[in-house]
């Protein structure tokens, strides 16, 4: 299909071509993996700072290597890179202001993601 008619090949941040990979070429896998990481995934940042406002350390690394796992099989690489250094930071327990603006950064990466998806029917 050509990518000026896929819209999967246009999705700000994925590269279908992983994702597409990754579900052997199953579109529809992969439309549904992209619908549930939209409805799973959109309030993250919300999530995760709750988890810590909680003193839920634990919670917080989960949400964290969940976004970083999913982006990645999904091929959303920056988002999954940017979530990986946050995952890294909960588990070092690294100064809280430093997570707070790791999160930030998680949060500008996965915003163009959430609303491209937002386009996309299952």
């Amino acid at each position: 299909m050509s990518t000026r008619f896929d819209p999967l090949a246009r999705l700000p941040g994925i590269d279908a071509r992983v994702g597409r990979a990754n579900t052997l070429g199953n579109d529809r896998l992969y439309r549904r993996l992209l619908m549930m990481f939209r409805a799973e995934q959109r309030d993250f940042a919300a999530q995760f700072r709750a988890a810590r406002a909680s003193g839920d350390s634990y919670a917080a690394l989960r949400l964290a290597h969940t976004l970083k796992s999913v982006a990645g099989s999904l091929g959303a690489a920056t988002l999954q890179q940017s979530a990986d250094v946050l995952e890294y930071a909960c588990h070092k327990q690294a100064d809280p202001d430093f997570i707070d603006s790791l999160v930030d950064v998680v949060e500008t990466d996965l915003e163009p993601v959430i609303s491209g998806l937002m386009g996309l029917d299952g």
